[in-house]
């Protein structure tokens, strides 16, 4: 599972920018508008992910019941929140600074941002920034994945 959506808009964003020249306020409210697709489809894809595996359940009125139960648990993006997810499916904490070398800087980076976005204080993310984080999210949604996976 990946970000396509985030990724479409970033591309469309920087195909824009590269056509119209890089106003810097622009480019700073589409990099915000990148910033809240990214989170919203991190909050999609992990839910998406573990409802997959619940409906390994064998009992889909069961594995219903515990997703509506966990909804607002299993839809966070943050670090300590995906490690508390995976915890409960009996995982050791597996995000870290780092998965396999890759420093996840730029996703925590955006995840941050997001609350500032939200709130009403803008972003300090550069599109070069936003953009180093959508490799740091695809692999953070394949070591869920694989983490969960019966």
């Amino acid at each position: 599972m990946e970000i396509e959506r985030t990724k479409f808009a970033l591309e469309s964003v920087k195909d824009f920018l590269s056509e119209h020249g890089r106003n810097p306020l622009i480019e700073n409210f589409c990099v915000q508008y990148l910033i809240v697709c990214l989170y919203s489809e991190m909050e999609e894809a992990l839910s998406a992910l573990i409802r997959i595996r619940l409906s390994g359940i064998g009992d889909e009125r069961v594995a219903k019941f515990i997703a509506s139960t966990n909804d607002a648990m299993i839809r966070r993006v943050k670090k300590s929140e995906i490690n508390d997810v995976l915890k409960k499916f009996g995982c050791e904490e597996l995000v870290d600074g780092h998965i396999d070398g890759v420093n996840l800087q730029p996703y925590f980076d955006a995840i941050s941002n997001r609350h500032l976005v939200t709130h009403g204080e803008g972003c300090s993310m550069t599109l070069e920034e936003f953009e180093r984080a959508i490799p740091c999210a695809n692999l953070l949604l394949r070591t869920v994945e694989d983490a969960i996976a019966a």
